[in-house]
């Protein structure tokens, strides 16, 4: 694990203290931090893995949380499974060697809906949270300790890699 302090410089002539909530995801929330304040700086212990970062203008109830975390990977789960389900089901359909169906429509039918599942949950999962004014994905955290910083000029949030 790296250590990774992240700094949020986003205070501007307009909005003097803009308080962030930040994470670090590997496929879900798994290192955060709310109400980041402005001149405030929060440490990640990370692993050297692409990770995803949000944050998020607080909102009534926009927090990163571990039921949060338990509902994405819930969501994720589910989409996988049904898109495992559906896969399986339609290749075996047209192969004819479901027991009980064959090639029935039925079988066919199994596979459609198992698909839509897939799609419906996957499509949940990959929502943003509410208030989300910065996303990078695929974010390489590299084998040593490294420095973030939140900043926002011209109305625009920006993460800014101070090593690389």
């Amino acid at each position: 694990m790296y250590t990774c302090p992240l700094s949020n410089n986003t205070s501007t002539f307009e909005t003097p203290r803009l308080p962030l909530h930040v994470s670090f995801s590997i496929a879900v929330p798994i290192q955060y931090k709310n109400d980041l304040s402005s001149g405030e700086t929060a440490a990640f212990p990370l692993s050297s893995v692409p990770h995803t970062f949000e944050a998020r203008l607080p909102k009534d109830g926009n927090e990163f949380s571990s039921e949060e975390t338990w509902r994405k990977a819930e969501e994720l789960g589910i989409a996988v499974a049904s898109g495992t389900a559906a896969i399986v089901a339609g290749t075996a359909w047209a192969l004819g060697s479901i027991p009980f169906f064959g090639r029935s429509p039925a079988a066919l039918a199994g596979a459609g809906m198992a698909w839509n599942n897939a799609h419906t949950y996957g499509a949940k999962y990959g929502t943003c949270g509410d208030g989300t004014v910065l996303k990078v994905d695929h974010l390489l955290i590299p084998f040593h300790d490294k420095f973030y910083e939140i900043k926002k000029e011209e109305n625009r949030f920006a993460l800014v890699d101070h090593d690389g």
